[in-house]
């Protein structure tokens, strides 16, 4: 499945591993992320779902902060494309 829309990461521990959240996508399973601004694309593991009530409704997906570094991503929100088998 193929999404795109608004990405989030919170500062914190920069590990050399890559993790997500998404609301919907299998836990345990690998997505690809994209970041179209800079043509980046990672692979990140999806370590759980997104928690109801802590991140905005529009929000797609959350990212680790090595996740992030690695798309080049300065910015808190942004905007990315993701893809992952349901």
């Amino acid at each position: 499945k193929t999404q795109k829309g608004l990405a989030v990461w919170k500062p914190g521990n920069i590990s050399s591993h890559y993790y997500v959240l998404h609301p919907t996508a299998k836990v345990g399973t690998y997505m690809e992320i994209t970041n179209p601004m800079l043509h980046r694309t990672i692979t990140a593991k999806v370590a759980g779902h997104i928690p109801p009530g802590l991140y905005q409704s529009h929000v797609g997906i959350v990212v680790s902060p090595s996740t992030a570094r690695a798309l080049g991503i300065l910015d808190h929100q942004f905007f990315a494309r993701w893809r992952y088998v349901e």
